[in-house]
């Protein structure tokens, strides 16, 4: 997927867990930062990131991380998307 697509991608995510998203990923906030920044609790916010990951793999034909070779085990300790949104794959 080029970056533009996945830009319209989470662009097109209910406002909640776009938002939470777009905190998780790209600003690098905790669900603790998070909940306390949007006054929700740090479950609701984990809960908005899985919906928002859901949807995305939903979404692409492979999933995000599998477009680039990566299985989904190895990403468990990798923020969703941030490898597929911040760098480049030969």
């Amino acid at each position: 997927l080029a970056a533009e697509e996945i830009t319209n991608l989470i662009q097109k995510l209910p406002n909640a867990c776009r938002t939470v998203f777009n905190m998780y990923v790209i600003d690098n906030m905790t669900h603790k930062e998070i909940a306390k920044k949007l006054s929700i609790s740090e479950g609701t916010s984990k809960s908005n990131l899985h919906d928002a990951r859901k949807i995305l793999k939903r979404h692409t034909k492979f999933g995000i991380f599998s477009r680039f070779g990566i299985p989904l085990a190895e990403t468990k300790s990798i923020r969703c998307c941030q490898i597929c949104l911040f760098q480049k794959y030969p």
